[in-house]
């Protein structure tokens, strides 16, 4: 322990002192050496100064090779403006550090507009097997989906440096943040906690960040805090157990003790180097003269103290320690002074007992306007506007404190509600089923016209409307945020588990290409159209859905398409493109609603506005008869990918000579003919040599391939095919 000594005359007999202490102590401590003259603090503080870079500077050179090879190398990386890697052109170094550089670039392949932040790599000849490391990351960062963390495209090799190209953040580091801002400690609190619900997640994909500082997080223009450089973390699973995992680089102020002695590397440092930055980054900004301050700063000391036995093993335990001091509730392994369990005990009751006081009239008021309103209903026996009330419930409900799950559950919610069906596919059966959908087509910022779907085939016409833009967060809060923009959908969802249904999803997807994932698990990089496929996905066009394991998307590419689906990928495609214009449509086609052999409905109603655009432009006179699940052949497809090509180069599909198909006697009509020979001219239908099978069943990944290839399209010579 540290004793001040007072006649300490000189600076350099205090620094000695100070060194007993941990680094991220010194200067905390440097006020219990009282009577020292300001001109000798001073000396002191420049001496822990240069101290810490010391430290830090031994520690670079450590990783650094010291060639001649390497020099050459990092002088290489500084002047690289103008470089073309994998079709995006290098336009600003945005800065270097411990790794490497990190440029911003530009896609310039003429495919679409994107701007990315690619990572260089120093050489580092001294790290072993430094490519083989990189290379796995790959598999490791695509599982990150997360709002708050920087996705990672791709990582490979340019020249003889590793490279990672990531989502560019327009943002500032969490210490200029904090620098530029008055922010308050609750402000500060909600950063901090976006930050742990995005390791969290990291985590449970067996990834560690294992670099985590103030410069690695970036803030936006909407106060997102935003975790980068997840390139030199660690995949958990699979790892030999005589093999501890080699981190490539690593900055020493924050980094756990394990860490910086080369030992393996788990969930645990992260959890010390995020406890302790952010304790330092608080102390610097508020006082430990508010109580608070001090119960979260000993919180977050017990997350990074060096022994691993004793230390707050994982995120999810760290936050529930500090929510616990936040409402002055001291968690067991927490030890305070007697005055502050005193004035935490005060304030526990004090705000209990003025809750109660204030919420107290509202409750009557409440329950006096739930009594006249259940009346009401009672007389109406209107059960349109039951299911409307439930479902204003689940909207306003948070699901992290139970309200989700109780009104899911219990039959005595709402008078207004029967008991929850426990049949498989309804929470009530003269209610609604668990699907309410709404139609592709509206712009983001219109009301959002949830219909209501009663038993049978029957969809209410009244609905319920909630104003868009916007999301779901973790907490199950629904929240406005999205300003882009794009066409969207609007799934509501109850999971069944056991005999009640506990979650309730509510999804938006918007499509903008802002907010979906860029990776589908099931079209891996060898998959003849991955590029075509994740093209769409970046557009919005297609979004896939979640695996069976949750961790993830798929496209199933290898699935027979329904033409529900294609019509939905041609017409955004077009829409992107600007062939086309689909609106919003309140025309309802019943036939889009379909009872399979489970007995079960399957709801296509999203696919009116594309039925009604067909049906206006001429080339769907029967969207009455239109089958959604009916498989795609060549024959179809080509007739849809025919007509809008007439929309897109109307002079080029009335000028070139037809081609001559030898198995043209499989089409049912000289019309289908000549559709098939328009879409093979324009490249968007394969030929089988001379072939062109029009009865064959297109599969989901060539559907999304020919979409794609409608959105890079330019006009078509006459010239006709040979």
């Amino acid at each position: 322990m540290l004793t001040p000594t007072v006649n300490a005359i000189s600076a350099f007999d205090i620094f000695e002192q100070l060194l007993e202490l941990p680094a991220d102590k010194m200067m905390h401590n440097l006020h219990a050496f009282e009577g020292i003259d300001r001109t000798i603090v001073e000396e002191v503080k420049n001496l822990i100064q240069a101290h810490f870079l010391n430290k830090q500077d031994m520690f670079l050179s450590s990783l650094i090779s010291q060639s001649a090879k390497s020099a050459l190398g990092y002088d290489e990386l500084l002047h690289l403006r103008g470089v073309i890697i994998e079709g995006f052109e290098l336009t600003a170094l945005l800065g270097e550090g411990g790794q490497g550089v990190v440029y911003k670039a530009i896609r310039c392949d003429g495919k679409f507009d994107q701007t990315v932040a690619i990572k260089l790599l120093y050489p580092a000849l001294n790290m072993p097997k430094e490519a083989i490391a990189i290379s796995s990351e790959a598999q490791s960062l695509a599982k990150l989906n997360h709002g708050s963390i920087a996705r990672v495209f791709t990582i490979g090799q340019h020249h003889n440096y590793c490279y990672m190209i990531m989502d560019f953040i327009n943002g500032e580091s969490l210490d200029t943040f904090f620098a530029d801002n008055a922010i308050s400690l609750d402000d500060a609190l909600a950063l901090f906690f976006k930050i742990l619900n995005a390791l969290a997640h990291a985590h449970k994909q067996g990834v560690v960040h294992a670099d985590i500082k103030p410069s690695n997080i970036l803030v936006d223009a909407d106060k997102r805090p935003v975790l980068v450089d997840f390139g030199i973390s660690k995949h958990l699973v699979d790892m030999p157990a005589l093999a501890p995992p080699e981190v490539l680089g690593f900055t020493p102020s924050f980094s756990s003790p394990e860490q910086i002695s080369g030992e393996a590397v788990g969930v645990s440092s992260d959890v010390y180097s995020v406890a302790k930055m952010f304790n330092a980054m608080m102390l610097a900004r508020f006082s430990d003269a508010e109580l608070r301050v001090r119960l979260l700063s000993l919180v977050l000391e017990q997350a990074y103290l060096e022994d691993l036995k004793v230390r707050t093993p994982d995120i999810d335990s760290l936050q529930k320690m500090l929510r616990a001091v936040m409402h002055f509730q001291i968690p067991k392994d927490i030890n305070i002074s007697f005055w502050d369990k005193l004035k935490c005990t005060a304030l526990r009751y004090k705000y209990r007992l003025v809750s109660f006081v204030l919420v107290l009239p509202v409750l009557f008021t409440v329950l006096n306007i739930l009594s006249t309103k259940n009346a009401e209903l009672a007389q109406q026996k209107n059960e349109n506007d039951k299911a409307i009330d439930y479902l204003e419930r689940l909207f306003e409900a948070h699901e992290n404190n139970g309200e989700f799950f109780d009104i899911l559950n219990n039959p005595k919610a709402s008078s207004n509600l029967g008991t929850l069906s426990e049949g498989e596919g309804h929470v009530h059966p003269k209610l609604f089923s668990v699907h309410v959908f709404t139609n592709h087509g509206g712009k983001i910022g219109e009301p959002i016209a949830l219909k209501v779907v009663g038993e049978g085939n029957h969809v209410s016409d009244l609905s319920f409307t909630v104003t868009g833009p916007g999301y779901v967060s973790d907490e199950g809060e629904y929240r406005h945020t999205f300003t882009q923009v794009g066409i969207h959908t609007v799934t509501i969802e109850a999971q069944r588990h056991g005999l009640g249904y506990d979650k309730l999803v509510l999804r938006f997807v918007i499509r903008d290409g802002h907010s979906l994932p860029i990776q589908f698990k099931d079209v891996p990089p060898a998959h003849p159209h991955y590029s075509n496929i994740h093209y769409l996905a970046m557009r919005g066009v297609v979004i896939g859905r979640p695996d069976q394991g949750g961790d993830g998307r798929v496209f199933q590419p290898q699935q027979i398409a329904k033409q529900a689906e294609a019509l939905s990928i041609l017409f955004l495609s077009a829409h992107e493109k600007g062939v086309i214009t689909l609106a919003k449509t309140s025309r309802y086609f019943r036939n889009l609603r379909v009872v399979n052999g489970k007995g079960g409905i399957e709801d296509f109603t999203w696919a009116n506005a594309y039925l009604e655009y067909g049906n206006k432009a001429g080339f769907m006179p029967y969207p009455e008869r239109f089958d959604p699940k009916k498989p795609v052949s060549k024959e179809w497809f080509a007739m849809i990918v025919s007509e809008l090509l007439a929309l897109y180069d109307p002079d080029g599909v009335d000028s070139f000579s037809h081609l001559n198909f030898s198995d043209s006697a499989e089409f049912n009509s000289i019309q289908s003919v000549r559709y098939g020979q328009l879409c093979a001219f324009y490249q968007l239908c394969d030929l089988g040599g001379s072939q062109f099978q029009p009865k064959r069943a297109m599969t989901r990944g060539e559907v999304a391939n020919v979409g794609a290839k409608i959105l890079q399209m330019t006009v078509r010579s006459k010239t006709p095919i040979n």
